[in-house]
């Protein structure tokens, strides 16, 4: 009983239907089938799901009004950062000329500019509302555009460096000679 007033609830506020992208719990896959009792969901992988409508207490939906996309990009700490900032400009405007993504794109792209330090990097940050569904397009076309401009700029990812110290009273490492191969 309890699985019919859940899903009679879930229907009369639309909160899904047939052919829907979703998120209940931790699958993730296409809505195919809806009944009185239960929910059929698809996965990427080929994966069928029943699940009982008593048993989903959250749930989201991605073809429900607009997608986004939250694109963090860390880059080196010794980098510039308003030389870093301009290369992801440069690659958001590239990508708005394109008019099939242009297309995809509600409102303009917001910058945020630093988000976060580290002490190998700082993140910048671009977000994007987008048509639903449409957001994942958007963010692969968005990376293949930052790589080419952060390349272009000379702007590098953050690479872990560590420093090794000799242990105090330890004697001093011989070099190894030319052309010999390091670990």
């Amino acid at each position: 009983m309890k699985d019919i007033i859940t899903g009679v609830f879930i229907q009369f506020e639309n909160g899904m239907n047939t052919g829907d992208l979703v998120t209940i719990g931790p699958l993730t896959g296409t809505v195919e089938r809806m009944s009185i009792r239960s929910v059929g969901v698809r996965q990427d992988t080929g994966a069928y799901h029943i699940i009982p409508w008593s048993s989903i207490t959250t749930f989201a939906n991605f073809v429900r009004g607009i997608g986004s996309v939250v694109a963090n990009y860390d880059v080196d700490r010794h980098e510039d950062a308003d030389k870093a900032n301009q290369a992801l400009k440069d690659a958001v405007a590239e990508l708005m000329e394109n008019e099939e993504i242009r297309g995809l794109v509600i409102g303009e792209p917001n910058f945020a500019g630093i988000v976060g330090l580290s002490n190998t990097a700082f993140t910048l940050r671009v977000s994007f509302t987008t048509l639903p569904l449409k957001q994942w397009t958007v963010r692969f076309a968005l990376d293949s555009q930052v790589k080419k401009h952060f390349d272009l700029a000379g702007v590098r990812a953050p690479v872990q460096t560590y420093q090794v110290l000799p242990a105090p009273g330890a004697a001093p490492a011989e070099p190894l000679p030319p052309g010999e191969p390091t670990l």
